[in-house]
């Protein structure tokens, strides 16, 4: 298992700092699982392919590593931007016990990376908007993934990508955006999912690690 490099924690957890961590959203009814830009105790950015719009109630579950069970907690977007493909959302009930959850996680991590990663190697098939292309996954967590292809895209592009993990008979099928790319491939963050890809990939990801 591969984790990242330490850098700076986070000292002041009402504010928070960039920091990517599945999340789970639900707005009118549509279930998106994606994952986060920032995070504090306070509110929580999320990456969104469709963005709710402000003054929407959501429900929302942040999956924070190392905890048992997601936190769970409904939250009102205040800010929403389809340029950046995201939206804030300021939590409404979460209770003390749970922001407190937050602050502790967010003064523990370091780097915007929280996930741990784990080295597969497993073929992926990605498209865009005009066309498709192979690749192999090399590196893999809870939030994102990177891609060895000979076609990486541009940082910031959206890609819809499927990837068969072991056991299953299907591909699970996802939304990811472009956020780093290396001569031999691209990083890409999770961005939108059903909860069964959220589920097979916990249950691969806790299985790997076994």
């Amino acid at each position: 298992m591969t984790t990242m490099a330490a850098t700076s924690r986070v000292k002041d957890p009402e504010n928070g700092a960039p920091i990517v961590v599945p999340v789970r959203y639900v707005a009118r009814g549509r279930v998106v699982q994606s994952t986060s830009l920032e995070l504090s105790s306070e509110t929580v950015r999320v990456r969104s392919p469709v963005p709710p719009g402000v003054g929407l109630l959501v429900g929302v579950k942040l999956y924070l590593p190392r905890n048992d069970h997601p936190l769970a907690t409904e939250a009102l977007v205040n800010d929403a931007s389809f340029g950046d493909a995201a939206f804030t959302a300021e939590f409404t009930d979460l209770a003390g016990e749970g922001r407190a959850q937050i602050a502790t996680f967010l003064q523990s991590v370091s780097g915007r990376r929280a996930c741990d990663r784990v080295d597969v190697h497993l073929p992926i098939l990605l498209r865009d908007a005009f066309a498709a292309s192979d690749g192999v996954v090399t590196n893999l967590s809870a939030s994102g993934l990177f891609v060895e292809t000979d076609a990486p895209q541009d940082v910031g592009s959206r890609l819809r990508g499927e990837v068969r993990l072991p056991g299953d008979n299907d591909p699970q099928q996802f939304e990811a955006e472009v956020v780093r790319v290396a001569d031999c491939g691209m990083g890409l963050q999770l961005v939108g999912g059903s909860d069964e890809f959220r589920m097979r990939l916990t249950s691969y990801l806790a299985n790997h690690d076994a």
